[in-house]
């Protein structure tokens, strides 16, 4: 009898110590990603049913800040993880350590601009909604800055500028009266932006001085980009008949890495 009771004992004992170490695994587990721009909450409970909540500056859209969510289906081997969204063919992959997600986003998910691995931590939805508040923040800045920019580049072309108001460098093209201002750059490097563009079929060249017979003030904004941080600004004015500033857009449109400003 004593040794039934002990292997009784023992059983139940196994049985609790099975049941504490899956309780330790069985709770919420929260993990997010920010870096000013992006911000991705992922979290998901112990029947493996989770949310993916995501908010991002969209360089596509005019750097609009987008916000959405999505219930997740989680799979964990070891340290695997697994991610499925809903109508996405392939599970999103990661790797769990302690504290710690790495996770690659399925290019095929179409969740915001999730590229490559990004490096998650443990986080709360606390978190989370501070680290919205800095995206959208940060989008106001981008916003407020393109529109400042955009002004000021055109009423710098206007008045002939050689160097424009903000210290950004100002290029126009000879025989037309198209400008291009780069800010976040210094000249050699505004000079290498136009440059794949040669003299848009006009044979001029590009220099700090307006020769346009339309300047001063008729200048007016054709386009404006920026690079995919907004670090860069790049205004196209034009004085003229404005079809060589729509052909350099154009140009700077098929361009990787330059995203256009409403």
């Amino acid at each position: 009898m004593r040794t039934l009771i002990l292997a009784l004992a023992g059983v139940i004992a196994l049985v609790v110590g099975v049941a504490l170490l899956l309780k330790g695994h069985s709770g919420p587990s929260r993990f997010l990603y920010s870096d000013g721009e992006n911000a991705y909450f992922l979290q998901w409970t112990a029947n493996d049913k989770g949310t993916l909540w995501a908010t991002y500056v969209k360089p596509n859209d005019g750097f609009r800040v987008a916000s959405q969510s999505s219930p997740v289906v989680i799979t964990m081997q070891g340290g695997a993880v697994s991610v499925q969204l809903p109508g996405s063919p392939a599970p999103s992959l990661g790797q769990r350590q302690g504290a710690k997600l790495t996770m690659s986003l399925n290019d095929s998910a179409g969740f915001g601009p999730w590229i490559g691995d990004l490096p998650f931590s443990s986080g709360s939805l606390n978190d989370y909604e501070a680290a919205v508040t800095v995206v959208q923040q940060t989008g106001t800045t981008i916003a407020n800055n393109a529109s400042t920019y955009a002004s000021q580049d055109v009423a710098d072309a206007n008045a002939a500028a050689t160097t424009s108001t903000s210290g950004a460098c100002i290029l126009y093209l000879s025989g037309t009266d198209v400008s291009v201002t780069v800010h976040g750059s210094d000249v050699q490097a505004c000079t290498n932006l136009v440059s794949p563009y040669a003299s848009l079929g006009t044979g001029g060249t590009w220099s700090s001085q307006q020769s346009g017979a339309n300047y001063p003030g008729q200048a007016s904004r054709i386009c404006e980009y920026a690079n995919d941080h907004a670090t860069t600004f790049v205004t196209v004015a034009d004085a003229g008949g404005q079809s060589y500033g729509s052909q350099l857009c154009s140009d700077l449109a098929n361009v990787g890495g330059w995203f256009a400003l409403p």
